[in-house]
């Protein structure tokens, strides 16, 4: 499917493993500015190795992946960091950090050679941790804090990055449903604003609010991708995760979809 505007990321033909097991397959995509591309799938259908690989962390076993016309394996990692911003499923803090001083770490790219955050730094650190609701949390030792707390203070640590790509692994996870929607106007902003996000999620009410596209993933291959009105259908739903699903129509335009506890019988 052709992207919104410019393109950033090409994907031909890209195939990805972990060792002798192949991950994904396949894979064609073009994603660009403006957009918000939510990736949907059951565990294992390949949503995290595609985060990986558009954030540098995977390389290709074949095809090709380029990000604004070049090589993505051309990129130091230091350029890497200042465009695109990237959110791991899981993070577990080793050791004591208060949420700014974690939110800081998201400016490493931008710090100089003795490595003290400036002045600047500190400002869009706690520019994130506002736009997150974590403000008050700012002196809070992380590893005191709830799950959807600590998960929103590490999204903030992606937002300080200041980034024009984000790349997210269920940012959602953890939140209440007040927290989720606070997350999706953040994807919202970010795409008004030019940049690029694509996040996955198991969230269907997040996918549905948030997404412009919807890519679905079975087993490493992209089985559907396009709007997100021609994506999230019962029809589509139903035969991607085996269970029935019922799709209406909100006031917004936007689906809203529900998934059955029980499989079709």
């Amino acid at each position: 499917m052709a992207a919104a505007g410019t393109n950033r990321f090409l994907l031909r033909d890209v195939s990805a493993s972990y060792g002798r097991r192949e991950a994904l397959s396949g894979v064609d995509l073009d994603l660009g500015t403006g957009e918000v591309v939510a990736l949907l799938g059951e565990n294992g259908s390949g949503k995290s190795t595609l985060l990986k690989l558009l954030a540098g962390l995977l390389p290709p076993t074949s095809g090709t992946l380029t990000l604004d016309g070049r090589p993505a394996s051309d990129l130091t990692r230091r350029d890497a960091a200042r465009r695109i911003g990237y959110l791991p499923q899981s993070f577990e803090p080793l050791f004591p950090a208060s949420a700014l001083e974690m939110v800081l770490l998201g400016r490493t790219a931008y710090l100089g050679l003795l490595g003290a955050p400036r002045a600047e730094d500190h400002a869009a650190a706690r520019r994130a941790l506002e736009e997150t609701g974590t403000a008050a949390f700012a002196d809070r030792d992380v590893r005191e804090m709830s799950g959807g707390e600590r998960q929103r203070v590490f999204l903030s640590r992606v937002l300080a990055g200041e980034t024009d790509i984000l790349l997210l692994d269920e940012p959602a996870a953890n939140l209440d449903p007040r927290h989720r929607f606070l997350v999706v106007r953040i994807l919202r902003r970010k795409a008004a604003s030019g940049g690029l996000v694509v996040f996955s999620t198991h969230e269907m009410d997040v996918a549905a609010a948030a997404a412009d596209r919807v890519v679905l993933l079975r087993e490493g291959h992209v089985v559907e991708d396009g709007p997100v009105r021609e994506t999230l259908t019962a029809k589509v739903l139903t035969q991607l995760f085996g269970v029935p699903a019922v799709v209406s129509t909100g006031p917004s335009g936007r689906p809203l979809v529900s998934l059955a506890g029980d499989g079709p019988g």
